[in-house]
């Protein structure tokens, strides 16, 4: 009851993390809990100002999330040498590595685009969009492992197993590396966790 808004805690959140668990969320993960709603609804959000448009699921689909249990690499040095890549890349660094880190924006931004159309409804049933989705989480994986580099071989191991179940219809890596992935599925009689 002492934050004036949820932004404002969202403000806070790395540092009472880090007093709590000895470590922080990004300061981005913060500002996404504060402003989705669980389950039901995606968020696209322009980082650099932090807009940001809620994009309902269709209805019978949610979002959830399941953990490896293995420890997030790119918490430290491989994350920030990724940002430190990714920034070079964008500067106009030469060689594979920058080339392939331009591709994994130029390609996820695009996935990015097309998943937040499909979330906002058109001409295909709900089941055709979000199979679609779903297909696009599964690329977006396989760029973050294979372009990125920030994948591990129990993530990759948890989407494959997740993405094999009938109820499942994409799965990937979350946030910028390490032992959770978020899964989009049809909503189950038994409401089982993916």
């Amino acid at each position: 009851g002492s934050y004036r808004s949820k932004w404002e805690l969202a403000e806070d959140i790395p540092a009472i993390e880090r007093a709590w668990y000895g470590k922080a969320s990004a300061p981005l993960d913060a500002y996404v809990v504060a402003a989705a709603k669980p389950g039901d609804e995606l968020l696209l959000v322009e980082t650099a100002s932090l807009e940001h448009e809620p994009l309902p699921l269709a209805t019978g689909h949610r979002v959830g999330t399941e953990e490896s249990g293995v420890p997030c690499p790119a918490q430290g040095t491989l994350g920030l040498q990724r940002r430190q890549e990714l920034v070079a890349a964008a500067q106009g660094a030469s060689g594979e590595v920058a080339e392939r880190r331009r591709r994994y924006v130029a390609e996820e931004t695009a996935r990015v685009h097309e998943g937040a159309a499909l979330a906002r409804g058109g001409d295909e049933s709900d089941e055709v969009r979000m199979v679609r989705l779903g297909r696009l989480m599964v690329a977006s994986h396989r760029s973050l492992a294979e372009e990125l580099e920030a994948s591990t071989e129990e993530v990759d191991g948890l989407v494959e197993l997740a993405i094999a179940r009938p109820d499942v219809l994409g799965a990937r890596l979350q946030g910028e590396g390490g032992g959770r992935i978020a899964v989009l599925q049809k909503d189950a009689a038994d409401d089982a966790a993916p």
